[in-house]
This record gives structure tokens, sequence and C-alpha cells, in this order.
């Protein structure tokens, strides 16, 4: 009704400035003959009568809900059902019911499909005039756009029986992810040692599908092994899920001192879309331990540097703490190679003393040199990365994340 109300006041909106631009015309080529104030008169008559139909098609209104006779006999509307529980449907995706309305009494029945409560559901009949004993289907067909635990949608339809003039149907039930990784962005297997292996395990399970397959995992890193296994029943249940899995991670005690970053690329057969891609973070202890700096801020469990906010024409530099195992090491540490992202960014070592017979220390420096541009700003998901090549025995290198401001 919306859409024939704007065509027709379309039509008339376009016909009024026909006339206009007709009339204009007229006027210009007919001025010289004096029929000028004839044509305005006809031209005037014209807009006035579009005009009315105009205000004839904005007051027309939406169909009337349908009204019981006052005497019998009447209709009889019976619903088969007016709530339908959907269970569980995947997010960003359609699902559809259909509602039975049946005349079971003496007289026509005639039906008007409200208003659904949310624009997301279609809500149509498809017959609004039943003869005693024919039916309708009421159509309801709505849309998860985001996730929602307690989804319920709807609306009425409006009947001439006398005692139903109204039967309210429903459809409810969850929205949810089609699998639910936990945890979700990052596994971290902690430490690893020398003769012990990190382990880690995580859950992939679906709330939706009632089976599903991780079809493969892989990954880059020579270090990580992965298994999959199935979640035991109890567990699914626990986790209000259908179906799922845990994820077995094991990085090996072969992995160098350090930090490991590396990422896993699992795939799920009822995704769309490739594999879904977690980081995986481990440690090990080696014979470099890198403190606390006194001039910035150093997170051990991530090797980042924060180096804060200053300005870029001054630079900044700041310095870390080395602790060094001197064990088989015939010269003092020093830097082998150094691969700086962005390439300004610099590195240096200093011999800092001994702590005692075994430890030596160092002064690492890391600066961010005058001259920088203004406005440069590198942390979060886009820190400034130095990678150290050392000369120690063991074979260890430093990886540092540093994060700056500069204005």
């Amino acid at each position: 009704m919306k859409n024939l109300l704007f065509v027709i006041v379309a039509v008339a909106i376009a016909a009024v400035c026909g006339i206009i631009l007709s009339s204009k015309r007229s006027e210009d080529v007919d001025s010289s003959h004096g029929v000028t104030a004839s044509l305005n008169d006809m031209t005037q008559q014209r807009i006035e009568s579009v005009t009315e139909e105009i205000q004839k098609a904005i007051n027309v209104e939406a169909p009337e809900r349908p009204v019981a006779r006052k005497e019998g006999p009447w209709p009889q509307a019976v619903a088969g059902s007016v709530d339908y529980d959907f269970g569980r449907m995947q997010v960003k995706t359609q699902l559809e019911h259909v509602f039975t309305i049946r005349n079971d009494g003496e007289a026509d029945l005639n039906l008007l499909a409200g208003k659904s409560t949310c624009k997301c559901t279609a809500f149509t009949l498809s017959k609004t005039h039943l003869k005693p004993g024919e039916s309708s289907e009421l159509l309801i067909r709505w849309e998860g756009k985001f996730k929602d635990e307690r989804f319920s949608h709807g609306g009425p339809v409006y009947t001439d029986d006398p005692d139903q003039p109204e039967i309210r149907f429903v459809v409810h039930g969850a929205v949810d992810d089609p699998v639910k990784i936990m945890p979700e962005d990052l596994w971290n297997v902690g430490s690893v040692t020398e003769s012990k292996a990190g382990e880690f395990q995580a859950i992939v399970c679906s709330r939706v599908f009632r089976q599903f397959s991780i079809t493969e995992i892989t990954t880059k890193c020579p270090f990580i092994e992965t298994s999959v296994e199935p979640l035991p029943e109890k567990t699914i249940q626990q986790l209000n899920a259908l179906d799922g899995y845990y994820v077995n991670v094991s990085v090996s005690s072969e992995m160098p001192p350090g930090l490991l970053e590396a990422q896993l690329a699992l795939t799920i057969d009822c995704l769309e879309g490739g594999p879904v891609i977690i980081d995986v973070t481990a440690s090990k202890d080696g014979p470099i331990t890198v403190l606390n700096s006194t001039d910035a801020i150093w997170v051990a469990s991530s090797s980042g540097l924060k180096m804060g906010q200053f300005s870029g024409a001054k630079g900044r530099a700041a310095t870390l703490t080395l602790m060094v195992e001197n064990k088989g090491m015939t010269e003092p540490l020093a830097i082998t190679e150094l691969k700086a992202s962005p390439a300004f960014l610099k590195a240096s070592l200093e011999p800092d003393g001994h702590a005692n017979a075994e430890l030596d220390r160092y002064k690492l420096t890391v600066s961010v040199p005058p001259g920088t541009a203004s406005g440069t700003n590198r942390g979060g998901v886009n820190p400034a990365t130095l990678d150290i090549g050392l000369n120690h025995p063991s074979g260890q290198e430093l990886r540092l994340k540093v994060s700056f401001s500069t204005f």
C-alpha cells in the first residue's frame, strides 16, 4: 500500500511539473497574442485538480481490521500452533516457518496480517478470505543478523471471529556463531624447557551444528605439533553445545630460547571463507635474559618495549639490561645481525660488568633517532620490530617489539 501511495504521489507531482513547464512555454510563445492570462487560468485549474488528487492519495488509509458481525452465523479461526521454537541458528542466515489458520466456523473468515515486531521478518498470508473448511498459511521468514540468545519475533493476525479477533504468532530461539573457539584469539602454551615440551589444550565446539569436523590444522612452525580428539558428551552438555573437539598443541623442547610466536590455520567444514587463524605463543628460558628497563617499560611475556610518546625531532633511547651466561664464550657478546622495521630503528650493545663468575651484564640500547617524522605511531597490532642476531654459542637471538608515538 505504501509503495502504491508513493507511485501515485510521484506521478501527480510529475504532472504538476509538466503543466507548469507547458504553461511557461505557451506563455513565451503566445504572450504577444494576449492569451497569457487565459493560459494562466487554465494552468491554475489543472494544478488545483492534480493537487486534489494528491491529497486523496495521501489520505488513503491502511486496510481496516476485520470486524465481527453482530449476529451469526460466525466464522471460527483455529491455529494449529502459534509458537515455534527453532532451537539455534547461525548468525547472518535466514530461516522460515509456516503456521496454518483454518476456518472451522459457519461463515466466511477474513484475515489481515499485522505488523511484525522487527524489520528482519517477512510476515505474509497466503489467503485472507476463507470459506468454511478452508485454510491459510502464514509465512514468517527471519534473519539472525546478530548474536542473540533470546531471539523472539513475530506479530498478530487479525480476524472477524468474535471469540478470537487477534492471534499472535511468534518464532524464538538463539542466534549464535557457527563455532566457538576457546580461547578465541591467542593460545599461550607457556614455558618450554630443555627437558619438557610445552602442552596446551583448546576447545572448538558448535552450538548450531550437531555434527562438524576439523578437517585440517597447518602451521609453518617446525616446533609445533597438533592433534584433535572429540569432546566427552558430558563436556559438550556443560558447554551447552551440540558437538565439539579438543585441539591439543605441543611445542617441542627443541625450540630456540626466547619467545616463540607462530600461527595455526584451522580448517572447519561448517565454516565458509577459509581457515580460522589462531596465534600461538611459547617461551623458553635461555642463557640470555632481558631485564627491566629504567627508562621504558619492558613486557617480558611478549618481548615488548614501550617507549611512550616523545618529540620525533629529538628522538629517544631506552636501555635494557641483559644477563648473559658466559659459559663457552671466548669473546664479549656482540650483535652479528640486525633487522629493523622500520629501518630507522637502531640497537647497540656494550658490556656492563660482571654479575658473578658465571653471568656477565650488558646494556642493550634501542633508539629512535632524532629527525623521525612526527605522527609516527607504532604499537598495538603493528609495533616496530628488532630481530637481533648474537654471537652467543647457544645460538640464542632476540626479537623485540617496540611501541612508540612521535609528535
